[in-house]
């Protein structure tokens, strides 16, 4: 790949903040990695003739063409091992990424054959190691009690440990949440918090939603770290504050703050926000009672999977609350939000 001046190409943009590629108007139209960092680093832009980008993104969309199958076929089997999320973004993690990290390993491989990961996962793998530890949390009954006695939760926190070893951020963030939570590893808040502290100082916004989580458990600082974090627009901080000033923890309680947070919160489509505005609506707290109202937002949270949301849906349907009674439609999101855990959704239809 050549160099070249003003006069022998057409380079990208002389003015950083008007660079020339955009990437709606991409010619291959991919998802390419590559593809990104040429359109919105500057510096990039800058150091390569539009020749020398075009030619690259030809080169990015044959290669493509090569992984596509494997790649397709790879993600095909994590989902039939359960991973039914691998077009998402877990934790602010996008867990592609870690699929790609492994695909080249893969050899169409039986469903139930995780020795392909397993060996990956032995010789340093960090993203096989996460993705076992994925896939290990997906088969846990979200009923069944947390304890360093379960085989699956040792396997788990063991496969965590060798991501973090080898470096990986969110495989630090989930060991974290092993030890708050008592899961493979006997419960040590304070390795916890610690762990948390240090993503927070990184930047990791999840950490930092989890270390204002643990402040507010006991700390005290929840609101200071909260209010930050929701004045940035970041909806989970949003939502935590609301209980916050619903509760009147770490600040004077205040349904009309609470209110006010759990809207902000919502209107970004938080689904656990939903189902407090909901709440807000349905007992009139703040909000004047309105259960048509509550019944609409109980039924956004409840459409994006949210088991407390659902339950509090079939509530509505069940007693004919801002909907035509409904029993039968009641009994089903009982069912969607049991199969999640919601114990009271599991009491309903026993």
């Amino acid at each position: 790949m050549t160099s070249g001046t003003a006069s022998q190409h057409r380079l990208l943009g002389a003015d950083t903040s008007l660079p020339v590629l955009d990437p709606r108007q991409n010619p291959f139209h991919h998802d390419s990695d590559i593809f990104t960092i040429v359109c919105w680093n500057n510096t990039f832009q800058l150091s390569l003739a539009l020749e020398d980008v075009d030619a690259l993104l030809l080169v990015c969309k044959q290669a493509e063409r090569l992984a596509s199958s494997r790649i397709l076929r790879v993600r095909r089997w994590f989902m039939r091992n359960g991973l039914t999320f691998m077009s998402q973004s877990i934790f602010g993690h996008n867990i592609c990424a870690d699929v790609y990290a492994v695909v080249r390993h893969y050899s169409d491989q039986a469903a139930d054959d995780l020795s392909w990961l397993n060996a990956q996962a032995d010789q340093g793998n960090a993203s096989a190691s996460y993705l076992l530890a994925r896939l290990f949390i997906e088969t846990i009954d979200p009923m069944s009690p947390p304890g360093w006695g379960n085989k699956v939760e040792r396997a788990i926190f063991r496969r965590l440990v060798q991501a973090t070893d080898a470096g990986h951020i969110m495989a630090q963030f989930h060991l974290a949440k092993c030890y708050q939570g008592n899961h493979g590893v006997g419960r040590d808040d304070t390795k916890a918090i610690a762990i948390y502290r240090k993503l927070a100082a990184a930047g990791l916004v999840q950490a930092q939603v989890a270390l204002g989580s643990c402040y507010e458990q006991g700390e005290g600082r929840a609101v200071q770290i909260l209010q930050g974090l929701a004045n940035d627009g970041h909806s989970d901080s949003q939502n935590l504050l609301g209980r916050c000033y619903s509760s009147g923890t770490g600040v004077a309680a205040s349904q009309q703050q609470a209110f006010e947070w759990f809207l902000r919160s919502a209107a970004l489509g938080n689904s656990y926000a939903e189902h407090q505005v909901g709440l807000c609506y349905l007992w009139g707290n703040w909000a004047d009672r309105d259960h048509v109202e509550a019944f609409q937002w109980f039924r956004k949270s409840a459409w994006q999977g949210n088991r407390y949301g659902q339950y509090r849906f079939g509530i509505c349907y069940w007693y004919g609350q801002g909907v035509a009674r409904d029993q039968d439609e009641a009994t089903n999101w009982f069912l969607e939000s049991a199969v999640q855990g919601h114990e009271e959704a599991r009491k309903r239809i026993n």
